[in-house]
Order: C-alpha cells, then structure tokens, then sequence
C-alpha cells in the first residue's frame, strides 16, 4: 500500500522485479513519479505498479495517463476498437483504453498483479498491435473481430478472450 497526504500531487511505487528493486516517489503526474527513483537504483526492468494522485476518487484504480502521441504519423487505427475496454478476470477486471491518437493504457482492477502499462497501439484489418513505452518491456498483437457493437474478440500472447466496450 502507498500512503502519502498531499494536494496537487501524485505518488507512486515502481518495481524491477527482475533484481528486486522498487522505489516510491512523488511528482506532478502519474508516470513521472517512481520511475526515476526506481532506475536509480540500478532497476533493470522497471514498471509503474500503481501511482494515485490527490484527486483521485477513492472507490476506482487510479490509471495511468495515456501516453503522448508517437513522434511518427500515427499508425491506423481503425474506429471500431477507440474507447475503454473491459475484460472480466475472477474477481475484477482488466482496462484497456484505446485512443484515436494511436496509444493505449492498460490496468489491472483484479488482484492478479498484473502489471499497469501504455504505449503505442494500432488496429487495420483485423489485425492490432501494442507496444509498452512505459517502462514494462512488452509488445503484443494478434487479431480481433467484434461480434456486437459493444464486444470485441481478440487474440494475444495470452490466448483469446472477449472484451465488452465501457464507453466510446
């Protein structure tokens, strides 16, 4: 747990798992807090595990923000897939918002440990693919298809499952 007290401000805590290190920190947004102070400990792998800000409501996981733009011409993203996604895990659920903008933000509200990430995303053809800019090293894709205008079917490094449309 981070417990911290502060207006205007975000906390974190940041883990390699890899070598064991985590930092806590505090910063102005979410995906600057821990990072910096988890590197410098010699973290090879560094990950935000959860950040919350002063502002945050209290009865939801606090997300991370969406990344900016690729410095690139954004991939193609094709319309049906922009909004947030929700994907049932036992108990909780999976988040992935997926922006117009060619990015992403993925969150875990399940005790699964699973880890919060963001990135560049694109989805042509039935084709899509991810990758995290956000310090957890991944890169993913596969095919997705929607049976209804608010359910997506998607495969992915973990198999296939089917996620339901939160909001546009």
């Amino acid at each position: 747990m981070v417990l911290n007290w502060g207006s205007d401000i975000c906390f974190g805590l940041a883990v390699s798992r890899l070598d064991s290190t985590y930092a806590q920190a505090p910063a102005e947004s979410r995906a600057k807090a821990p990072l910096a102070g988890c590197r410098a400990e010699k973290g090879k792998a560094c990950i935000i595990q959860t950040t919350r800000c002063a502002n945050d409501n209290v009865n939801w996981s606090s997300p991370l923000p969406l990344p900016m733009p690729p410095a690139t011409p954004a991939a193609k993203i094709d319309p049906g897939v922009v909004g947030t996604w929700e994907y049932p895990i036992n108990p909780g659920r999976w988040i992935w918002q997926i922006a117009a903008n060619s990015t992403y933000e993925f969150h875990s509200e399940a005790a699964d440990n699973a880890p919060s990430h963001s990135g560049v995303f694109s989805a042509d053809g039935g084709r899509w693919s991810m990758t995290s800019t956000s310090g957890f090293q991944d890169v993913d894709g596969g095919q997705y298809n929607f049976p209804s205008s608010n359910a997506m079917v998607s495969t992915w490094k973990l198999g296939t499952g089917k996620w339901s449309r939160v909001s546009r």
